[in-house]
């Protein structure tokens, strides 16, 4: 009888932050179709529920309560990637003339941007308001993704725009044109344990007739004996405040001035342990003794899915009655990034043959810290125009449309990629357009009027060039693994997504 026993004990925590907020849906498109038309932004113009994300502060200008729900949607197309030299066969050897040792794809396998937004804005008296609204995803809710810095793929869109995000927040009017509001971003964090047994046993007979056989017949056992899942909430706060200048002379009214902070977002999942245990064993066959050699390997890990920067934003608006326009600078802290990559901790790993241990030295063990990367200033600007209301007849009593356009210029955080890592972007500018229509209610079930918003946004990518360090190739024409086999990269992307969102405002 010859039998092998593996018994394997991997313990996985995996959190993911789940959320648009900060710099995934929020920052990269916006949030409603209005806000979406006007080119996502508004720090002190936004007086829609969807403040709780923008300047919860500016909540304050809504005259009354209201209640949103609405969808998004959009098509990405992205610069072809070149093949790439990687040792997919683990073999330890890269031979670029080899298909085994490159890597190549002719398509991005990206999920569109599409998902849900509703949201609720309460009013008490003229000083207080109480709002929560979310985004949801249209496929997905929660999802964790490691990438391989050596293989390409644009950071800025892999997964930022399909994560759940839930706001809840109010905001405070202790004098007439000053605001203060705060907001938690409730995010999603997710812990799997995964705990099980595998056996593979076969016996002289099927050893004898499996001679001279490139493969070799066998009977495996797997036991699953523990999983489990765990979500738990986590949370980001934001804090704005929001002034009118007619607090200085009545004749400034509705000039407003916005400042937010957004508080960054760093979840690396904890240290995470896989233990492996191989017992092998063979037993009569031919005349090979019984032979036990134990093999034990302890792997220490940890994984960051998910960052967002630490964002300070400040903004001005103009608002006159047939006539609305907004200016934002945010900054952000990209230096402090890490991407989402698994990090071996080469001290604490070990492994163990028999009773010999041994001094493993970690090879891709993906350290690439620093980056580099760098801080970046991102402009938005947009306004919007309201012609007079037109008079209907029957229960709707009155019409009344709103056009919007916007402009946002979002230069990218990561350097060059001279190097072997490939995390692909360039700066991007950002073309919106919106329209709206609203109308009274004709069943009389609300004080205000019902709005439906509508926004179309084109992003260009503005192409760039990525050449790779001559030094990466060797004497002898060898190249490390993420080395295109041209010596350069090209990144380039169109992004074109819409939304449309119906408003009650009671």
């Amino acid at each position: 009888m010859n039998s092998s026993k593996i018994c394997c004990v991997i313990g996985l925590l995996l959190s993911c932050c789940a959320s648009p907020a900060l710099a995934n849906q929020g920052d990269i498109m916006g949030i409603g179709a209005a806000a979406m038309g006007r080119g996502g932004g508004g720090v002190a113009f936004t007086d829609e529920v969807w403040a709780l994300y923008y300047n919860p502060a500016t909540m304050v200008q809504m005259p009354r309560g209201a209640f949103a729900v609405g969808g998004h949607g959009g098509h990405m197309r992205f610069q072809g990637y070149p093949p790439i030299a990687y040792d997919s066969n683990n073999d330890g050897i890269i031979n670029p003339d080899n298909p085994y040792d490159r890597w190549e794809v002719s398509e991005y396998d990206y999920d569109d941007p599409s998902g849900f937004h509703a949201g609720l804005v309460k009013s008490y008296t003229k000083w207080l308001r109480l709002g929560l609204c979310l985004t949801l995803p249209y496929k997905r809710i929660i999802t964790v993704q490691q990438e391989d810095p050596n293989l390409p793929y644009y950071i800025r869109w892999k997964n930022r725009p399909q994560r759940l995000s839930l706001y809840a927040g109010l905001a405070v009017q202790p004098i007439d044109g000053l605001s203060f509001g705060v907001s938690v971003a409730v995010l999603a964090r997710c812990k799997l344990t995964l705990d099980f047994q595998l056996d593979a046993s076969i016996n002289d007979d099927e050893f004898q007739e499996a001679e001279g056989d490139s493969s070799l017949a066998l009977d495996l056992i797997v036991n699953p004996q523990y999983i489990e899942l765990d979500v738990r909430p986590a949370f980001a706060p934001i804090v704005g405040m929001n002034l009118d200048m007619k607090l200085i002379h009545k004749s400034l009214a509705g000039w407003t001035w916005g400042l937010v902070y957004r508080h960054p977002i760093d979840l690396l999942i904890e240290p995470t342990i896989l233990g492996v245990s191989l017992y092998g064993r063979a037993e009569d066959i031919g005349s090979v003794d019984s032979i036990i050699i134990p093999l034990q390997a302890r792997v220490y890990f940890t994984i960051l899915d998910y960052f967002t920067p630490r964002q300070i934003a400040f903004g001005t608006a103009l608002r006159k009655d047939r006539f609305a326009g907004y200016i934002d600078v945010t900054w952000n802290q990209w230096s402090k990034a890490f991407p989402s990559v698994a990090y071996v901790d080469e001290e604490k790993t070990d492994i163990q043959i028999g009773l010999v241990d041994l001094n493993p030295h970690v090879l891709n063990g993906r350290d690439y810290d620093p980056l580099g990367w760098k801080d970046t200033w991102v402009i938005r600007g947009g306004a919007e125009i309201t012609p007079p209301e037109k008079p209907l007849p029957g229960k709707l009593r009155y019409i009344g449309f709103v056009f919007r356009l916007g402009y946002a210029y979002d230069p990218t955080w990561i350097p060059e990629q001279t190097g072997v890592t490939n995390f692909m972007d360039s700066d991007h500018h950002v073309f919106s357009l919106g329209a709206g229509a609203r109308v009274g209610d004709p069943f009389k079930v609300i004080e205000g009027p019902i709005c439906v918003d509508l926004a179309l946004q084109l992003q260009k990518m503005v192409e760039r060039v990525h050449t790779k360090d001559p030094a990466l190739v060797g004497e002898d024409g060898t190249v490390p693994p993420g080395y295109p086999l041209d010596g350069e990269i090209t990144s380039e992307g169109l992004v074109v997504a819409a939304a449309g969102t119906v408003t009650f405002k009671y």
